[in-house]
């Protein structure tokens, strides 16, 4: 959903309405049997290794320098 910014006539902002919440909640529900099945194979420090990875590409303007 779109709604109007206060001060900004020409600006929206989004907002994830009830349904879509739902719906994102259903899918973390859905995935979370294939997300075990795939770390299950991991050993700890590959499992952190893979989820800073995953993080680096998601947001790669907040990713240090190492």
């Amino acid at each position: 959903m779109r709604k109007a910014v206060p001060g900004d006539r020409r600006a929206r902002a989004v907002e994830i309405t009830p349904a879509g919440l739902a719906l994102f909640d259903e899918g973390h529900v859905a995935a979370k049997p294939l997300s075990d099945r795939l770390g299950g194979v991991l050993d700890a420090e590959e499992h952190d290794q893979l989820t800073a990875l995953l993080t680096k590409f998601a947001h790669p303007d907040d990713a240090q320098p190492s």
